[in-house]
C-alpha cells in the first residue's frame, strides 16, 4: 500500500468528495462534475488534474461511457481515506 504522505491536499480532498459521491463502494462510478461540484470554481482544474494523478497511482479507476468518463474507488483508494479517517480521528482525540 502507498503511504498517504504522497497525497497533498487536493489529492486528499479529490479522494474524500469520490468518496461521499460512492459511500466507500468500489462498485459506483460517477462522472467527473459530481466530484467537482465539492470544490469552489477556482479549484476544479486542480481537482481534475489531481484526480489524473489518483488514477496513476492507482486510487482510483476510470470508467469510459457513452456520456462522459466517470470515476470509482479501488481497494487501495478506500485503505488510504480509512486511514486518512482514522489519523484525523486520532488527532481530534488528543
Amino acid at each position: 500500500m502507498r503511504k498517504n504522505s504522497t497525497l497533498n491536499s487536493i489529492k486528499k480532498a479529490t479522494l474524500m468528495a469520490l468518496f461521499e459521491e460512492t459511500g466507500f463502494s468500489i462498485h459506483a462510478h460517477v462522472s467527473l462534475n459530481s466530484i467537482q461540484r465539492h470544490f469552489p470554481k477556482a479549484l476544479r482544474g486542480f481537482c481534475r488534474d489531481a484526480l489524473k494523478d489518483l488514477v496513476r497511482q492507482g486510487y482510483v479507476t476510470k470508467h469510459p461511457t457513452a456520456g462522459s468518463m466517470t470515476y470509482s474507488l479501488t481497494n487501495e483508494g478506500v485503505n488510504a481515506i480509512k486511514e486518512m479517517l482514522s489519523h484525523n480521528r486520532q488527532v481530534l482525540e488528543k
